[in-house]
């Protein structure tokens, strides 16, 4: 269900009053899975020889962990996250603690992992292109969102309430490739 503009207070308005009238709000939960990949938020004990436990800072644009500074956790929290929620080609990683707004394409590895909750998994559900909502997760208008959001005394941070009713703006369907195509020909200019 999309979200009518009227209805939401000056500073949203003033953030998407340049968006085109075909364009629908909608709260990043409606059109994606929202997911805190460690809900205890209890970190888990250290195993010297176990798997990564990549936070938001382990891990790059492109999904790379780095494996060997991460923390290394026990099995048994691999498979707890495992029977939890599931990595796909078009799952999305969002920092929500320290490191608040960094955005990562986040990918099945050829090694065990697991998600800290230093971040949330972002699986699409289709509404809108898995490349456009990974560029709207990393626009100006959704940061501010999420900063005028923001807590925290020593690191800033966003709780996972908060982030699924950041607002995005979906443009239809047929408009979503081109907008895709424009973005990766300026990528490639660069």
């Amino acid at each position: 269900t999309s979200v009518n503009i009227d209805e939401q207070d000056e500073s949203i308005q003033n953030i998407f009053s340049n968006i085109p009238k075909t364009w629908k709000l909608f709260e990043l939960a409606n059109v994606a899975d929202v997911i805190d990949p460690h809900p205890s938020h209890r970190a888990p004990p250290v195993e010297e020889n176990g798997f990564p436990f990549a936070g938001i800072g382990d891990i790059d644009e492109n999904g790379t962990i780095d494996v060997v500074n991460s923390r290394k956790v026990g099995e048994k929290f691999i498979i707890q996250q495992e029977n939890s929620y599931q990595i796909n080609e078009n799952s999305l990683g969002y920092g929500r603690v320290g490191t608040v707004g960094k955005v990562i394409r986040l990918r099945k590895q050829n090694f065990r992992y697991s998600l800290s909750p230093t971040l949330s998994v972002i699986n699409n559900k289709k509404i809108i292109k898995s490349e456009l909502l990974f560029h709207e997760l990393s626009s100006i208008q959704f940061f501010q969102q999420v900063s005028q959001n923001m807590t925290g005394s020593t690191r800033d941070a966003i709780g996972i309430i908060k982030l699924r009713k950041i607002l995005l703006s979906v443009p239809p369907l047929e408009e979503q490739e081109q907008i895709v195509s424009q973005i990766e020909q300026g990528f490639s200019l660069i």
